[in-house]
């Protein structure tokens, strides 16, 4: 198992500066906090967004052999419904995570402020969509 494993500590937003483009079938994220770990120290939107994208991407990329374009969660969600119908009902919850991406991404100098359940919320809807991500099930 551990050759052909790698354990990293690092952002899972960083997973595109780790590994190459079509050469990771699984990948498995700590979303939230760890268990028994400090709780100061947890996964939030701006990480756990690009994670979406991301694993979206590296889906497409490992269904179609190319590489999709765009941060979209929507898009990259119906561009993955394409090689798997599983993801269609992830269209509204890549919606909601959707209205969060450009303060994700641009923070503002006064930050939008996040809700417990919005937060809470997207971590959810980020294990879903990543899980069924790493499924080898393609058409």
């Amino acid at each position: 198992m551990t050759s052909r494993t790698d354990v990293l500590l690092k952002s899972h937003s960083e997973m595109d500066e780790v590994f190459e483009e079509g050469t990771v079938s699984c990948i498995t994220f700590n979303f939230g906090w760890l268990p028994k770990g400090d709780h100061n120290i947890f996964t939030n939107k701006s990480t756990s967004i690009p994670a979406i994208e991301k694993g979206l991407k590296g889906f497409i990329l490992k269904a179609s052999k190319q590489l999709k374009d765009g941060h979209s969660l929507i898009y990259l969600c119906r561009k993955a419904s394409a090689y798997n119908d599983d993801f269609e009902p992830y269209f509204k919850d890549c919606a909601y995570v959707n209205q969060f991406y450009i303060e994700s991404r641009y923070p503002a100098d006064v930050p939008e402020a996040l809700t417990k359940q919005d937060a809470e919320q997207c971590l959810s809807i980020a294990e879903r969509v990543l899980a069924l991500c790493e499924q080898e099930d393609v058409r």
